[in-house]
């Protein structure tokens, strides 16, 4: 299998262009290898064979290169990135004297750093000389690990390379958890001329286990075996159990029982949730003398019921609250003058009468995880002030200009329900 194929393609030498000679090829090992008197050999499989025509220059003896990533989790199919592989012309390569260092660009360029490397995008688009790391992730420059530098003479110097992905480049395309600086580290080799190098480049390794550390500049956690297309594991928060994006803010609960990282949208989501289950779209929200600013989504749940059951507006002065269809509900409920049933069927009947028909074969069933109904009617704002977080909740229903337009809800860990301080 060719490395170079699958992605990094090369172009005839033209400006930032550069050619070269030699081709990096993926192997599997052993594929042929001469044993003892050159009658037999091992193919593929590792089985042996009689072969006769086997000689000196039939040998494959594949190159091996250690991963130079240390991966926090395992591929389904490799326990690790190592790779075998073979570079062609394998004797013009061999012979080539092998260094630590270059100079070019000027600037020195050792084995082991990451480096920007231009691409026909680069090219095209003329961007080598805007922020190369803003380009990474529009894919019109690469990042490379430096592995190996070998050269003829000082105008023909090479370097074996690992590439590093963008996100946009993978199988699938880039996820929802992918960050704006992430790449993706691999076990893709390739040779480049080291003329196609236009910049060093700071990556760094983020460690999801390290709370305490902070990202700068380009960084990777995730890594991307190129012989099996598959992606090494990335860490689960919160409860939706999804991957954490680094451009995004994470919460952690503040109870040393629990700990745990939660992300801001589904704490938003779980709140706003909360909020329109009490009041729907035609209930006010009440402030009474025990509601607190930090009123929790309980507090809430039983304010709104009191509302419900009292018919009116908050105890500002404003006036009884329109709907008389709520009131009519709340009347009897109160009295306790019907049924359970005989309230479902009348608030049915009621409700009806606003609801539009929709045919039945028409009605396409929304997953509850995606139902957001909430959506337009109530906002919520994080306030992290002194104190304990709180949540500023927003009415944005019309109709409601008399009410009470914005009050606090604790924030409530999704995990273990106690309040984030």
């Amino acid at each position: 299998m060719s490395s170079r194929g699958r992605k990094r393609s090369r172009a005839p030498a033209e400006d930032w262009r550069a050619d070269c000679p030699f081709e990096l090829h993926i192997a599997s090992f052993p594929v042929v290898r001469k044993v003892k008197d050159g009658r037999f050999s091992k193919t593929e499989n590792g089985s042996t064979t009689k072969d006769k025509r086997t000689t000196a220059g039939d040998r494959m003896e594949p190159l091996f290169q250690e991963s130079p990533f240390e991966l926090t989790g395992n591929f389904r199919s490799h326990a690790t990135m190592d790779i075998h592989y073979h570079v062609e012309p394998r004797t013009q390569w061999s012979r080539m004297t092998r260094y630590n260092s270059f100079v070019i660009n000027p600037g020195k360029y050792t084995r082991g750093e990451f480096v920007f490397v231009a691409n026909d995008k680069s090219i095209a688009r003329g961007t080598l000389g805007e922020d190369l790391n803003a380009q990474v992730g529009l894919c019109n420059i690469w990042v490379a690990k430096i592995l190996e530098i070998k050269a003829v003479d000082e105008h023909q110097v090479y370097a074996r390379v690992c590439w590093m992905y963008s996100p946009n480049e993978l199988p699938g395309g880039r996820r929802p958890y992918h960050g704006t600086n992430e790449v993706i580290a691999s076990n893709h080799l390739d040779v480049i001329n080291v003329l196609s190098i236009v910049g060093h480049a700071k990556v760094s390794h983020w460690i999801e286990a390290d709370d305490d550390e902070v990202i700068d500049g380009l960084y990777w956690r995730q890594a991307f075996d190129c012989r099996t297309t598959q992606l090494s594991p990335v860490d689960l928060v919160c409860r939706c159990r999804n991957p954490a994006n680094p451009d995004e803010m994470l919460i952690g609960c503040t109870s040393s029982d629990c700990g745990q990282w939660m992300h801001i949208g589904c704490l938003r989501q779980d709140v706003l949730k909360c909020v329109y289950d009490q009041l729907g779209t035609d209930q006010p929200y009440v402030l009474t003398a025990t509601t607190t600013t930090t009123e929790s989504s309980f507090g809430l749940q039983r304010q709104s019921a009191q509302a419900a059951l009292a018919g009116e507006r908050p105890s500002d002065g404003g006036s009884a609250h329109p709907n008389t269809e709520a009131s009519e509900l709340a009347k009897n409920l109160e009295d306790n003058s019907m049924q359970p049933t005989e309230l479902t069927a009348l608030a049915t009947s009621q409700n009806a009468r606003h609801a539009k028909y929709v045919p039945k074969k028409k009605v396409r069933r929304q997953r509850k995880s995606d139902a957001k109904p909430y959506l337009g009617l109530f906002q919520a704002t994080l306030l992290m002030n002194e104190g304990p977080m709180v949540w500023e909740i927003k009415d944005l229903r019309p109709g409601f200009a008399d009410s009470m337009q914005t009050w606090s809800e604790s924030v409530l860990c999704l995990l273990c329900g106690t309040n984030v301080k």
